[in-house]
């Protein structure tokens, strides 16, 4: 993958010990995070994008399906939150409905339809820890699809890691390299005209793909969320349609010429090929919560 290769790996172990060293660590009480009975303030940003999605309405849910905070994105698609969250809220499921978003390919705003949001997962206190922009988008949106197929014991932290992994191996491999899933909540770059270079890196990339989405989303008749909410359905099922995965892999190499920083194309041409198949994720269930007994004396 050339010098993309070079990706900072993002490790679920390193990131719980920096969350146990932020929260645990410091004599300095004003650096500490406000902490009400087992909740911690918990302090993120959302990037949603199509392209860029303007003026959506962005929900965070916690386990239980219970909002925690709702925020609106900025022109970059940024939303910000901040509210108090225990452990046991984890996994989180974002939510972003309405708005407008840049669509790559005709290079004009479109409206995100009201009631089909597109969503994305935070898997644990850790991951807004060592990163601090969530992306929410088409994959990110097909990767959650996936894993609310999973069963209730299974939607956990493992079950959003293997979600991620599976479904954008299917279509876009090259993004879960060196990180596995954790990759995928990195935001892209932000594409908001025509006139936007983007990098060789892998934000670049990552954004090279959304547009292509986008691409061969107009070239099938459709919108991208159109397209997006396809893509959710098909990766449900375990297989991506191999003409959309021809058409994505071609769009995103012709945005790359368009759009592209000089050595973006160079590096989508040593791609591993997408194989359309989403493997089922099995993560190990949950143990449900142990009740005390009442025990006995002899």
């Amino acid at each position: 993958m050339g010098k993309l290769n070079s990706t900072r790996v993002k490790l679920l172990t390193a990131g719980l010990l920096s969350a146990s060293l932020i929260v645990a660590c410091g004599s300095d009480k004003d650096a500490d995070p406000v902490t009400v009975n087992d909740k911690v303030q918990t302090e993120f940003s959302t990037v949603a994008a199509l392209g860029a999605l303007e003026g959506a309405v962005c929900t965070v849910f916690n386990s239980s399906d219970v909002a925690l905070g709702s925020a609106t994105t900025d022109e970059d698609g940024k939303a910000a939150f901040s509210f108090l969250a225990a452990p046991s809220d984890f996994p989180f499921v974002v939510s972003c409905e309405g708005g407008d978003y840049y669509d790559e390919s005709t290079q004009t705003k479109k409206t995100l339809p009201a009631g089909k949001p597109i969503l994305s997962m935070v898997p644990e206190p850790a991951t807004v820890v060592v990163n601090k922009n969530i992306a929410v988008n088409t994959l990110t949106d097909m990767s959650t699809a996936v894993f609310k197929t999973l069963p209730k014991a299974q939607q956990n932290a493992e079950g959003v890691v293997q979600s991620l992994n599976n479904t954008v191996k299917a279509i876009a491999p090259e993004l879960v390299k060196n990180g596995g899933g954790l990759n995928v909540l990195e935001a892209p770059t932000v594409v908001k005209n025509a006139t936007d270079k983007v990098p060789a890196t892998p934000a670049g990339k990552y954004a090279a793909v959304l547009a292509g989405i986008a691409k061969a989303a107009t070239a099938s008749g459709k919108t991208p969320d159109q397209l997006g909410k396809e893509l959710a359905e098909q990766a449900k099922t375990g297989t991506i349609v191999a003409e959309v995965i021809v058409q994505v892999t071609a769009k995103t190499k012709e945005f790359a010429q368009e759009q592209g920083d000089e050595g973006l194309e160079e590096d989508l041409n040593d791609d591993e090929e997408a194989t359309g198949t989403v493997v089922k994720p099995n993560p190990t269930p949950t143990p449900p919560p142990t009740t005390g007994g009442t025990g006995t004396s002899t």
